[in-house]
C-alpha cells in the first residue's frame, strides 16, 4: 500500500473515532488489516481496535485484538500489547491472568532494564 494512501485511511479513521463513529472506524482499519502495511503498523491497528471495543463494552472481543496484535508485535520483540492486556486484564480484575503475563515479559532477555524496572512496578501494583 503507498504510504499516501495508509494516511488517508488512518486520518479517516481516527475522525471517525472522534466523531463517535466507532463502527465505521473499525471497518476502515479492519480493511488495512489485510493489506500490505507493516507488521507494527498492523499491531498498533489491533491496538485501537481493542481500544474500539473496550468503548462498546465487548470485552472478550478486545481481549481477542491484543491477541492479535501481540501476534504481529512478538516476531519483533515488541511487547506493548502485551502490556496493555494484561493492563486490561488487572482492570477486569483478572490478576492472576496479568501477573502471567507481566512474569513472561520479564523472562525475556531484550528487555531493558526500564521495561523491567516497570513490569516490577505493575506488578506490585496489581490488585488483591
Amino acid at each position: 500500500m503507498e504510504y499516501e494512501a495508509y494516511t488517508r485511511f488512518t486520518r479517516d479513521a481516527a475522525r471517525r473515532l472522534a466523531q463517535g463513529d466507532l463502527r465505521r472506524a473499525s471497518v476502515i482499519l479492519q480493511g488495512l488489516l489485510v493489506s500490505d502495511i507493516s507488521d507494527l503498523d498492523k499491531a498498533e491497528i489491533c491496538s485501537t481496535m481493542a481500544a474500539i471495543n473496550q468503548k462498546l463494552e465487548q470485552d472478550s472481543e478486545a481481549l481477542g485484538w491484543y491477541d492479535e496484535g501481540i501476534a504481529y508485535e512478538h516476531p519483533h520483540r515488541r511487547f506493548a500489547l502485551s502490556e496493555q492486556k494484561a493492563e486490561r486484564l488487572a482492570e477486569l480484575g483478572r490478576r492472576e491472568e496479568a501477573l502471567r503475563i507481566y512474569k513472561d515479559l520479564l523472562t525475556r532477555p531484550y528487555l531493558m532494564e526500564a521495561d523491567k524496572h516497570r513490569l516490577r512496578r505493575c506488578i506490585e501494583c496489581l490488585p488483591s
